[in-house]
This record gives C-alpha cells, sequence and structure tokens, in this order.
C-alpha cells in the first residue's frame, strides 16, 4: 500500500481518486503502454478534457510514468519476472501524482534518493547541463516535483495541470 505524504496530495489538490496496481515484470517496454494509457484517460476524465481545445500532453505523462515503471522494472527488480512493479496515481485538482516501486531495493537507496532529488533541485535552475545520469532515469525529470521514499522504496512523481493540459 502506497502512502503518499500529505504536503505532496496538497500539492496536486488531491480529490479522492486514486489507482493502485501491482504489474508483471516485463522484459518489453510495448507490455506497459496498456498501464499508461489508463492513466491517460483517467486523467482526461478527471479534467474533463473532451471535445474541446485543450488536450493532454501524452507525451510527457508517457515519459514520466512510463520510465518510471520500466526503471522500477529493470534497476530495482533486475528483469526478475516473479518480482511485481507497484504503480499508483492519484488524481488532484492541480495535477497527478504518480507513484512507483520494486521488489528490490533501487529507492530504497540513500545514493538513489540524493541523486534523483538533487537533480531535480538543479533542473529548477536549468544548471545540471545534459547527457544521461547512467540510471535512465532522464525522462522522469520531465515531472514538475519528484520525491524517494527510501522507506517505502518508491519514488513520487507530480506533474501539475499547467504542464500536462495544453492549449485552451
Amino acid at each position: 500500500m502506497f502512502n503518499p505524504s500529505p504536503e505532496l496530495l496538497k500539492k496536486i489538490g488531491f480529490n479522492g481518486q486514486w489507482v493502485e496496481m501491482s504489474l508483471p515484470t516485463f522484459d518489453d517496454v510495448g507490455l506497459y503502454a496498456y498501464v499508461v494509457r489508463m492513466a491517460f484517460s483517467a486523467i482526461e476524465e478527471n479534467f474533463k478534457i473532451g471535445f474541446d481545445n485543450r488536450r493532454l500532453n501524452t507525451q510527457l505523462i508517457g515519459q514520466v510514468f512510463g520510465e518510471a515503471i520500466l526503471n522500477a522494472a529493470e534497476h530495482g527488480n533486475k528483469r526478475d519476472p516473479s518480482k511485481k512493479v507497484q504503480a499508483a496515481f492519484w488524481l488532484g485538482d492541480n495535477g497527478v501524482l504518480f507513484g512507483v516501486r520494486d521488489q528490490g531495493n533501487f529507492f530504497t537507496k540513500q545514493s538513489t534518493k540524493e541523486l534523483i532529488e538533487s537533480r531535480t533541485r538543479l533542473k529548477s535552475t536549468r544548471d545540471w547541463g545534459s547527457g544521461p545520469s547512467g540510471l535512465g532515469l532522464d525522462a522522469v525529470f520531465e515531472a514538475d516535483d519528484l520525491f524517494v521514499s527510501t522507506e517505502e522504496n518508491t519514488l513520487y512523481l507530480a506533474v501539475s495541470a499547467p504542464s500536462m493540459i495544453m492549449g485552451k
């Protein structure tokens, strides 16, 4: 069970809707696409994106959420098909919070927490340069806020409504 902090839930304006799921560890990236598409549908419904001029930035959501799931399978579970990836998302009036955990120890490491959270702080100054982090996590840094809970072995990623909703 996920337990995001009240501060993270407040940041997105949590409205009581959330989804939690347990996924097999796949080798094939495409197999996680269904989960990401399910998130697209829930987000569009939450923000009432329909036949108006607004649309969901599916590339951003796919990169942030999809990359987090893939890295949990690869770095945490070491592609072990007997291990699960757990994912969740919480819908809010101001954005969406994603949570991803593995059955390995990737997000329990203080070094992982420090790397992710320091890159997040540096991103806000646009002073962290370019190039891969070495973890294959670069796409998750497109989230507006990232937090690693080493106690829960969970990566939390918040994406604000202005970042993910395009147009008016």
